[in-house]
């Protein structure tokens, strides 16, 4: 769930051993007959799926496709096989009379579905209804503030922060310091990460990230910018891997995010991990070299929802950008729709534990405590982080100055030229 592109394209390569002796599959190319993708409630939208021939490896394609109508959701209006070869393009129809999205997925029933429905516009597409009318699943608990305030008081009482601040000479060689860092949180637990701060005096911007969801980043990842102090805390409580490799060996697996759900909102994977940033972020902002008026935050996915929490639980930040945030509209599926990642209450079962857990970590509760500048990005054909979910999240923010950047026909990413632009103005304040 990095902000990277993860298409696993379905094409012959993809069908299993002693599958070819089948045609190959189709691919699609999926459009609406609005081109920013926005609809009025109860207004018609009118979806065209074409079908492509690749013929690779000399194979034609062949069989029949399935294409679903619904909301990313339960309410399932079109499902049906269709022969390209004799219906190509397919036109599918369909509108909402309530906020939300309307999706259009194609398939090759003979290979069995991508890890996620989606990629470049050519397996998912979804319009938007009135999304700026989208809210949460369910409403914000009535302690939620209070709960979280609380919480960061206790670790303030009852847990030392022990900074651990190790410069790395070999990694400092050039213009640039590179420091290993890690700070105490609850039960135990360390928070690590790794800092990168410009040798020259004077006071610099800081821009803080947290990954999203998978192994932790290396060494060798963690980013150093000309004229900026650099901040990276991994969400696993682990020292920072050397490579990859150690990073994946590591690696406990992707149901690390429910973790402890079920026993206590204090047991739950994020309580003590955005605890331990928070007062890192606290802490480190500190030093000498920071400018203060110029505290930012910036990630993607797990990271983006990271960010809701941590800049609603910490007021050193100025700006910061959500980028297809997870980690929101968890109860989603209580009524209806797909639940933002990591699915907590579908993976649970619907435990009435999880039920009443979920909503002290949806991002949506913690951005309605947001009133600095910010910007977010989605995809409309986001089958990870469903676009209803990010819009949760998106217009549950208190902030006067806030915009999302929406991407038609894209899954899990955000496009190069949108990072361009959402960099530019995330590091605006930064030029003097």
């Amino acid at each position: 769930m990095r902000n990277r592109i993860l298409r696993i394209a379905v094409t012959a390569a993809t069908v299993m051993a002693g599958c070819d002796l089948l045609a190959a599959p189709y691919r699609f190319a999926i459009s609406a007959d609005r081109a920013d993708c926005r609809y009025a409630l109860g207004a018609e939208a009118t979806f065209t799926v074409k079908c492509f021939d690749l013929a690779k490896g000399g194979k034609k394609a062949g069989g029949e496709v399935e294409i679903q109508l619904d909301d990313f959701g339960s309410d399932v209006r079109v499902k049906r096989r269709v022969d390209p070869t004799k219906e190509n393009p397919i036109v599918v129809r369909g509108k909402l009379d309530r906020p939300g999205f309307l999706r259009v997925v194609a398939r090759n029933p003979a290979v069995g579905p991508t890890l996620f429905s989606e990629g470049r516009g050519n397996e998912v597409y979804a319009v938007g209804y009135a999304p700026e009318k989208i809210v949460q699943s369910v409403p914000r608990p009535a302690d939620f503030v209070s709960y979280w305030r609380g919480e960061q008081a206790r670790l303030e009482r009852e847990v030392p922060l022990d900074p651990k601040i190790e410069k790395v000479e070999s990694r400092s060689q050039g213009a640039f310091n590179f420091y290993l860092i890690s700070f105490a949180t609850f039960h135990g637990k360390r928070v690590y990460g790794a800092l990168t701060e410009p040798k020259a005096p004077g006071k610099y911007p800081f821009l803080f990230t947290v990954p999203g969801a998978g192994p932790s980043w290396p060494i060798g990842s963690m980013p150093q910018e000309a004229g900026m102090i650099r901040a990276v805390i991994n969400i696993h409580p682990e020292p920072v891997p050397a490579n990859r490799k150690a990073a994946m060996k590591s690696y406990p697996g992707g149901e690390y995010p429910i973790d402890g759900i079920l026993a206590s909102r204090e047991d739950a994977f994020y309580h003590d991990i955005w605890l331990g940033i928070d007062r890192a972020v606290t802490y480190l902002v500190k030093r000498d070299n920071v400018d203060r008026t110029q505290v930012l935050y910036s990630g993607g996915s797990q990271g983006g929802g990271s960010g809701f929490a941590l800049m609603a639980l910490n007021s050193s930040f100025t700006r910061g950008f959500v980028g297809i945030a997870a980690i929101t509209d968890l109860n989603g599926c209580e009524i209806g729709r797909i639940s933002g990642w990591p699915r907590i209450l579908e993976r649970t079962k619907m435990a009435d534990a999880a039920r009443k857990n979920a909503p002290y970590f949806d991002g949506a509760n913690f951005a309605s405590m947001i009133t600095i500048p910010i910007r977010m990005s989605a995809g409309l054909a986001d089958t990870c982080c469903p676009p209803h979910a990010v819009y949760s999240g998106f217009n549950a923010l208190a902030s006067k100055d806030k915009a999302i950047l929406v991407s038609p026909g894209v899954g899990h990413w955000t496009p190069p030229a949108k990072m361009k632009q959402i960099d530019a103005w995330l590091r605006a304040g930064t030029r003097k």
